[in-house]
């Protein structure tokens, strides 16, 4: 190919680069303008609706864009009616689901997700729903008057209102106590306090000492913010146990142990098992998964069981346990299953929806019970009752035009048939994608976060 050949070559790639390109961003910008037209939506709904509620955080960029997380300061007694204009909204403007994230539906919804299944990832909208019990330092609350700061905005960005004292305490305030003072460096502005309003508010709430040090650790910009978090987080209960001693008494009892408990046993995160046809394990489906989430929902993985104490299993698989044995097994093994699901993977989420995904089924207990020194008798239904399960996510679906899909020469054993008896599958197969997995997971979490607890909703639906 003449040097001319090679240039015209090179410039139809960059072309289809380009065309490339300018359509990502175009799909980026569609995806911004809809995430804008949602939160109009929502808030026009409320606004409508005489809901008293403030943003806090959120708006950076609007009318042109909107934050990932839209956050809202709201009343408990109206937090189940916002869910519910959530959910009109997603459906009018063609998102697939409403995920929820709550301590109880109808009484302490928290974070709502609305998400969107494309090609390339999941597309994602959140709302947090800050209420009176979720908003503290310690014990002490980050507003003296919640409801003041709710129904008193002090003006309004679009149809949003604003209360410039919650929007401080979320987006300055509460940064800077929990330590996270490197947001001011990289993604957010530090504010100087300038306003009277807001000096008033850190006198009420540190005292004089500690507000009179914020505001001047302020004015040295963010260099000067590590460290301080700590004495402001003391100093803020400090004044309040003096204030309000019988409610900081609660207040304790509530953020450590009630709220814990309350966000442990209903809110936290979700244990999937991806399940494959044995020796067609696929890393790189199970990567492509998690990257799928793009970050809406936090995931790591679990190797369950081990490989040692599979092959020690396997080994001693031969030998048919005595009824005595095999109960002892079935109880050591509702032990490990329950101390490992409920001390180690299911985890308590700190801001999102979070899950493990078991590489490999602890379920596989209760479909080989010989490899774990059961029989599958009486023993193996009582383990199955009584241990807590993950939700499993089968890697494959059947191949109805009958055609075997190419085996890879590393997990071929043999040749014909013996190569599908090496792996352990008696019908022809398809390997989902990780995106595949990924959606399969999406609408196992629409049956358990949904706002109406039922299955997705299709797009016929969203465009009805």
């Amino acid at each position: 190919m003449t040097p001319w050949g090679l240039s015209a070559k090179n410039a139809i790639i960059a072309d289809e680069e380009n065309a490339e390109n300018q359509e990502i961003m175009e799909n980026v910008k569609e995806f911004h303008r809809l995430r804008v037209r949602t939160t109009e939506a929502f808030a026009h709904a409320l606004n409508e609706a005489r809901i008293e509620y403030s943003i806090l955080s959120g708006l950076d960029g609007y009318p042109d864009r909107v934050g990932r997380d839209l956050d809202v300061l709201i009343s408990s007694k109206n937090a189940r009616q916002a869910l519910e204009y959530a959910d009109q909204v997603g459906r009018q403007l063609g998102w697939d689901g409403v995920l929820l994230r709550k301590v109880d539906r109808d009484v302490w919804p928290w974070q709502i997700f609305l998400v969107k299944n494309e090609d390339d990832g999941l597309l994602w909208l959140g709302i947090d729903l800050i209420q009176e019990r979720t908003l503290f330092m310690g014990a002490a609350p980050f507003y003296a008057d919640f409801a003041k700061v709710v129904r008193s905005p002090d003006f309004y960005v679009g149809p949003f209102p604003v209360s410039k004292i919650g929007h401080f305490a979320k987006a300055q305030l509460r940064r800077i106590c929990y330590g996270y003072t490197e947001r001011f460096r990289t993604k957010t502005v530090l504010d100087q306090v300038e306003d009277p309003d807001i000096s008033n508010y850190l006198h009420e709430i540190l005292g004089s000492r500690y507000a009179e040090c914020y505001i001047s650790r302020v004015r040295q910009g963010a260099e000067a913010l590590p460290g301080i978090g700590k004495a402001l987080k003391w100093a803020m209960n400090r004044k309040f146990l003096v204030r309000h001693p019988l409610q900081w008494t609660w207040n304790v009892f509530w953020t450590r142990v009630v709220r814990y408990w309350e966000l442990y046993w209903k809110s936290s995160g979700l244990v999937f098992a991806v399940v494959w046809p044995e020796g067609q394990r696929d890393a790189h489906a199970l990567d492509e998964a998690e990257s799928y989430f793009d970050g809406c929902f936090d995931s790591r993985r679990a190797q369950f069981p081990g490989k040692a104490a599979w092959e020690r299993n396997a080994a001693d698989a031969g030998a048919k346990p005595g009824w005595l044995m095999r109960w002892w097994n079935a109880l050591v093994w509702l032990v490990r299953l329950t101390v490992t699901y409920y001390g180690r993977d299911r985890i308590l989420p700190d801001s999102v929806i979070q899950f493990v995904i078991y590489d490999g089924s602890p379920r596989d207990v209760l479909r080989h019970p010989r490899r774990y020194g059961m029989t599958g008798g009486r023993e193996t239904k009582w383990l199955s009752r009584l241990a807590p399960w993950p939700v499993e996510v089968q890697a494959w679906r059947s191949n109805e035009s009958g055609d075997r899909p190419a085996i890879d020469k590393a997990q071929a054993s043999g040749s014909g048939d013996t190569e599908w008896k090496a792996i352990g599958v008696q019908q022809p197969f398809i390997r989902l994608s990780g995106k595949e997995i990924a959606r399969e997971m999406i609408k196992a979490m629409e049956q358990i976060f949904a706002i109406q607890n039922s299955a997705p909703r299709s797009r016929s639906e969203t465009t009805e």
